[in-house]
């Protein structure tokens, strides 16, 4: 069989694409937890989170991570449903939108990014965070969430 460089360099190409393909759909793993290093968190996408599941998360702490060595704890303080424009029919089954009001120390304050959250129920997820202003000796934060249309 006579195999050209082109032919090789195809199949190779099939392979890191078939490999990227089942890394991309494998169920990521359990990350440790800064809390109880015995103890595993499951990652979960935001995706996978839903405004059912964040409302029995009202009123308790998240653990932000800042940076490699830095965390702050945030409080869910509410959920607010996004409103439709006028005239535009409701959304169908399974799609959502709603933004989440977090508050936090001002001392420990951070930027507007993605950051990962850790949740005692609801695991450990990427979030993006906004800061929305001062609240008394807080900083409140919001994260919106629409599903409403693909």
């Amino acid at each position: 069989m006579n195999l050209s460089r082109r032919d090789i360099l195809k199949g190779a190409a099939a392979t890191l694409l078939t490999g990227a393909a089942s890394m991309a759909i494998t169920p990521r793993s359990g990350a440790s937890s800064s809390r109880d290093a015995g103890a595993t968190t499951p990652v979960t996408g935001v995706d996978e989170l839903s405004r059912m599941a964040f409302s029995g998360a009202v009123g308790s702490d998240f653990e932000v991570r800042i940076g490699a060595l830095q965390t702050s704890t945030v409080k869910l303080e509410s959920i607010t449903d996004l409103a439709l424009p006028a005239g535009v029919p409701a959304p169908g089954p399974g799609k959502e939108g709603f933004a989440l009001l977090f508050t936090g120390p001002s001392k420990q304050g951070f930027a507007q990014g993605t950051y990962t959250l850790d949740h005692a129920n609801l695991g450990s997820f990427p979030l993006f965070l906004v800061p929305v202003g001062p609240v008394g000796s807080s900083t409140s934060y919001e994260a919106v969430i629409n599903r409403l249309w693909p």
